[in-house]
């Protein structure tokens, strides 16, 4: 389900460093394929303590129900960072 946020995955690195330059991003990133590479993953990691430290991390727009064991706990260590 598209809820009209930026989709990562491997290809989303232009979008991520970019918002590295914004005071606030918001993004979604799609775990369904399990194609998340390492180097988005770092980045990905690196933005989401980032604002949690600025205290703008909001609650990602991902239904537990449409993904796997794994991948609810590989989004739960990213926002627990």
């Amino acid at each position: 389900m598209d809820l009209g946020y930026n989709k990562i995955g491997d290809d989303g690195a232009k979008f991520i460093s970019q918002s590295l330059q914004s005071n606030f991003t918001v993004f979604s990133f799609d775990l369904r394929e399990n194609t998340i590479s390492h180097d988005t993953h770092k980045i990905i990691c690196n933005l989401t303590q980032r604002n949690i430290e600025n205290g703008k991390m909001n609650l990602w727009p991902i239904s537990h129900f449409q993904l796997t064991k794994w991948q609810q706990k590989t989004i739960e260590e990213l926002l627990l960072i």
